[in-house]
Formats: C-alpha cells, structure tokens, sequence
C-alpha cells in the first residue's frame, strides 16, 4: 500500500469519528429536546416556563444538523480528490468497494 493510500485510511478513519460524533450529540440534543415538555408537565410548570430553554437546545439541534450537512460536504469533496489521486476506495475499517455510490462533483472543487 502507498504512502497516500495509508493517508487515506487514516483520514477515513478520522472521519468516520467525527461523522460519529456529530450524529450522537444530535441524538443526544433532539432527545434531550424531546423530553424537556415532559419534564416541564412532570414538574407542573407552565408552558411559558423554560421556553427559552427550548428555544435554545431547537437551535442547537439546527446547528448540529447544519454542521453535519458541512461534514458530509467535505466527506463528498474527499472522495473527489481520492478519485483524482486514483486512490483505492477506503472505509474506516480497511479498503472498500464502493461500485454503486455516486458523489456530485462540487462545482467549486479545485
């Protein structure tokens, strides 16, 4: 194996933890999200009551999800370069064939 094509297992590697990462903290947060109302009946307060609460961990989850759409991007950008490198397909866990997956070419990749 080359040089770049254990680069390229690292960085797949790399990646696939944060890929990770950023879907168990939206797991984490849209769960949280979806029991703060009833924790907010359980403790008999109103619906005004932690509202900004809510407001805030809704907009973290947005934040979240526009993070992982960004993470996806530069997964997508990768795989371009990969193909001009003429690098073999990677996974996190060792070389894959990847026959069926099409990635758009990003019209502003240089």
């Amino acid at each position: 194996m080359s040089e770049a094509q254990d680069v390229a297992q690292d960085l797949s590697h790399d990646l696939a933890q944060a890929e990770g990462a950023i879907d168990a903290a939206l797991a984490a947060v849209g769960g949280l999200v979806g029991r703060l109302p009833a924790y907010r009946t359980t403790a008999g307060l109103s619906a005004v009551a932690g509202q900004d609460v809510f407001a805030a961990l809704c907009q973290a989850t947005a934040t979240l999800g526009v993070a992982r759409g960004e993470v996806v991007l530069g997964h997508n950008r990768l795989e371009v370069l990969r193909r001009a490198m003429k690098l073999q397909p990677v996974t996190a866990t060792g070389p894959a064939d990847k026959p069926n997956q099409t990635v758009p070419e990003p019209a502003s990749f240089v």
